[in-house]
């Protein structure tokens, strides 16, 4: 999908609160790299806990407490999956009364953000971790989790994760059975996306001073994988162009 193409779908979407909601996560963002208060997940100095292992996890956690890393990776999720959910937004719009939809769309949120801070914890470890690999081969973090990123984007799996997250399950029209639905909707919307996303996901996480441009960049190829039709789940070349 063309740059275009892409601001075109997100110009004209059926929810323009999402993208509105994206641009703000961007402006926190951007508070947060020109203040002192960005965390170290995506410091520029980044870099020199990642090589250090089990040390540079305790390092990073005195100079970020677990609160401050969460509200981080919070910012992340605020500022790049908000274009990624319209199709899920519009049908539990269209499933639900009009008096429920605040709800169902909350339940699905409440949902979904669980799963990914979740997986913020695990996709913190694995970049620690590249970066113990990356410093024993002699490359970069970025590169070693740029071409880990490119095998699975290749996937039969990957592919398969990135179906699951186009599927639009029933949903109950009434009481608890509805919020039940539309959780559960949120939380397997979530475990699809990331199964699809993470190793996207980890190159912000490494990139040091290019983390939000690394963002930008890991934020188009997402939404222009989200935007292509379901295919059969096979090995492909999968290069972002």
């Amino acid at each position: 999908m063309r740059l275009g193409a892409i601001a075109m779908a997100l110009a004209n979407g059926r929810f323009p609160q999402l993208l509105a909601v994206s641009l703000l996560g961007w402006v926190t963002l951007a508070g947060f790299e020109q203040s002192l208060l960005l965390p170290g997940l995506c410091s520029a100095a980044a870099g020199s806990w990642l090589d250090q292992g089990v040390r540079g996890i305790e390092a990073a956690l005195a100079v970020n407490p677990p609160a401050v890393l969460i509200a981080s990776w919070l910012t992340m999720l605020l500022a790049m999956m908000p274009p990624l959910l319209q199709q899920p937004v519009a049908h539990l719009w269209d499933r639900s009364f009009a008096r429920r939809r605040p709800r169902a769309i909350a339940m699905f949120v409440v949902g979904y953000g669980v799963v990914w801070t979740a997986a913020g914890l695990f996709l913190l470890i694995a970049a620690i971790a590249v970066g113990v690999i990356g410093k024993a081969v002699a490359l970069p973090a970025v590169i070693v989790t740029g071409a880990v990123a490119l095998v699975w984007q290749s996937t039969p799996l990957k592919q398969a994760c990135l179906n699951r997250c186009h599927r639009l399950p029933r949903l109950a029209a009434f009481g608890i059975a509805a919020d039940r639905d539309c959780l559960r909707y949120g939380i397997g919307n979530a475990v699809s996306c990331v199964g699809a996303c993470w190793a996207l996901m980890l190159i912000p996480l490494v990139a040091g001073g290019m983390h939000v441009a690394t963002m930008a960049a890991v934020a188009v190829v997402t939404f222009a994988d989200r935007r292509a039709p379901a295919r059969p789940p096979r090995w492909r070349l999968a290069v972002p162009v």
